[in-house]
């Protein structure tokens, strides 16, 4: 976009040139501290050189009142050398104090000050052996000081003898002579270390004076270099800057215009700005905020407020923020207005999305990489009776473990990470503890394809799905008139029976039952009694049964009683003898009461047959003989062969 040169440039950002002036003060502050400690530390160190310090003093008038006391043993010669031993302490504790790793600077004088310790500045003393104590030639002062602690306790060792001599009498001229003797060896120590202390003192002061010295220029100039440099970097970049303002301004994907606030005149526009004008990219001379968008007037605009902008593309809408800048010696406006018509599409499919996900039928749990719930559907809510506040405190496997009952030995979201999706039938426990079984798919939402960071789990009770399915099984397995297992169960029972007898050594027997006067009470009474007849039958004929045998109705009036785990075949027969039996009682229906006999036969394993249907059709032919000798009787199958070949 190209601009006129009558237009008002931008004004130059004065951001650098802060952080210049900025280092500047703080270069100056830097050299006026060093000035100020260089100062300080002179004047200390030569405080200490005026003279001999009270330190040395105190130890001088120390010998001198020890001398006196040993000439005349008086207790007034001994009370003022105790009280010089005891500054002589006290300088020694402030002392340790300050070369200690945590001095406290403020004791120390409140200290000195009470003893009215040193004619030099305490502050400045105190600040010199608090922080210059390892500086050369300070150090070697303090040695030489700590040297001079043995002598002064040997003084003070001397003064203790004297005044013991002093409390038994007068002690011998010998002994005198010996303790004068000791206590001018003593001082001339003490003068030698006191005189070494001076001098060391003189040359730490001259070597931190130089040191200050040097330390303060250098600083200067390296200031002065790094502040020239500093800004002739600054200058030669702020045009750049400028350019790269521009490029951005123009790169914008937002419009953004910038108006007087005081005439609402156009001072400058981006290249979106230009190219979202109905009339195409036109550069805004003369023209106001009102006129570039025409259906929006400046005040109209606030941060934060939708409105729709006319393009060439037609409607959009958009988000405008606003803010207030110096433009040159002008206060303007700056609005920047943001297509958000793709996000407003975007976050009305997310309503709808999440709308469906709310409303639908099956449970949806968002679980985080832990496998903590972070976000649950209201059917979740409905199915499991939790509420929302429940289910975020809980993770996914607490109230599920597998369809048998069994814990999982390997989380859902282990397998579902491994695969991406996994899907099962587990059983879940209801917040009332109640169980259910449910169909749970768990899909795996990984970041860059890789690490799984969310879980979305989709369950649902499958409680009827599954009792239908065991009615239908049922249906295909069962008699729907009695509930008896029918042929085709019967036959796979009798299979297995056979084949498990097979291993242990047992026998398995069919009972082939047939009604006899069934078809009388049908004809006469009806089919509704005939199918109520039928029920009672069964039901006695499944009462004599024991738990592992099996009784199936496999015709109109025709049962079956399959018996596992026969000893001998007579045991069959007493099984045959109480069905005759039970079923020689008369009926009560709703209507009559009948009266029915049975004709059975029996098929025995391993002479009669060692598959079910060979079984099942032998029974059915000693059944026959059975019914064709007399009523209310039963026959063998083998019986029967040996009668037939006879």
């Amino acid at each position: 976009m190209h601009h006129p040169d009558s237009w008002p440039s931008r004004p130059r950002t004065t951001r650098n040139l802060r952080l210049l002036v900025g280092a500047s003060v703080a270069a100056v502050a830097f050299i006026l501290f060093l000035t100020w400690l260089a100062l300080r530390v002179h004047l200390a160190l030569a405080g200490f050189l005026n003279g001999d310090s009270t330190w040395m003093a105190v130890q001088n008038r120390a010998v001198v009142d020890l001398l006196q006391y040993a000439d005349t043993g008086e207790e007034t010669d001994l009370a003022r050398f105790n009280s010089q031993y005891s500054t002589l302490a006290t300088f020694r504790s402030v002392r340790d104090q300050l070369l200690s790793r945590r001095p406290d600077m403020a004791r120390a004088i409140s200290i000195l000050s009470n003893i009215h310790a040193t004619e030099v500045p305490l502050e400045d003393a105190v600040f010199v052996f608090a922080y210059f104590s390892g500086a050369p030639h300070i150090r070697q002062a303090i040695a030489q000081w700590k040297a001079a602690d043995p002598l002064v306790d040997e003084l003070e060792t001397i003064a203790e003898t004297l005044r013991q001599s002093n409390a038994y009498g007068a002690p011998l001229r010998a002994e005198l002579q010996f303790q004068r003797a000791r206590i001018r060896t003593i001082s001339s120590a003490l003068v030698d270390r006191s005189l070494v202390f001076s001098s060391d003192i003189a040359q730490g002061a001259v070597l931190a004076d130089i040191a200050l010295f040097f330390g303060v220029l250098g600083t200067t100039a390296l200031a002065i270099g790094l502040w020239l440099l500093a800004a002739r970097r600054i200058l030669s970049r702020l045009r750049s800057s400028e350019k790269r303002y521009r490029l951005l301004f123009d790169s914008a994907p937002d419009a953004i215009v910038i108006a007087d606030q005081a005439t609402g005149a156009v001072l400058d526009a981006n290249r979106t700005a230009l190219e979202w004008r109905r009339k195409g990219a036109q550069r805004p001379e003369g023209m106001t905020y009102t006129q570039w968008f025409n259906d929006c007037a400046l005040h109209e605009v606030a941060p934060g407020d939708d409105g729709l902008q006319s393009g060439e593309d037609g409607q959009r809408v958009v988000e405008t923020q606003t803010s207030v800048l110096a433009w040159g010696l002008r206060t303007a406006h700056q609005s920047v207005v943001r297509d958000i018509s793709e996000r407003v599409r975007d976050e009305r499919d997310r309503h709808i999305a999440a709308a469906a996900l709310a409303n639908t039928a099956e449970g949806i749990l968002i679980v985080n990489a832990r496998g903590r719930v972070v976000s649950p559907n209201r059917a979740a809510t409905e199915i499991t009776g939790y509420t929302k506040a429940d289910l975020l405190e809980m993770c996914l496997e607490d109230t599920r473990c597998m369809a048998d009952g069994s814990a999982m030995q390997i989380s859902v979201r282990d397998m579902a990470n491994a695969v991406g999706r996994w899907s099962g039938e587990v059983q879940s426990r209801r917040k009332d503890g109640s169980t259910y079984p449910e169909s749970l798919t768990v899909s795996a939402i990984r970041e860059n394809d890789q690490i799984a960071v969310y879980y979305v789990a989709v369950f649902s009770d499958i409680s009827d799905i599954r009792e239908a399915r065991r009615h239908l099984e049922r249906l295909a397995l069962h008699d729907s008139l009695t509930g008896l297992v029918n042929r085709a169960e019967l036959q796979r029972r009798c299979d297995a029976a056979i084949g498990m007898a097979a291993q242990v050594g047992k026998m398995v027997a069919v009972l082939f039952i047939d009604l006899d006067g069934f078809k009388a009470v049908n004809d006469r009474y009806g089919h509704a009694a005939g199918d109520e007849l039928l029920q009672l039958v069964s039901e006695r004929i499944y009462h004599q049964q024991r738990a592992v045998d099996t009784v199936g109705r496999i015709g109109g009036d025709e049962f079956v009683v399959l018996l596992t785990e026969l000893e001998r075949r007579e045991d069959a027969a007493s099984a045959a003898e109480r069905i005759l039996a039970a079923l020689s009682r008369p009926f009560k229906l709703d209507s009559c009461e009948a009266a029915v006999g049975a004709s059975i036969g029996i098929a025995c394993t391993p002479q009669d047959g060692d598959r079910s249907q060979t079984l099942i059709a032998n029974a059915d032919a000693a059944m026959y003989a059975a019914k064709s000798c007399r009523p209310n009787t039963w026959r063998f199958h083998q019986y029967c062969e040996a009668r037939a070949q006879e």
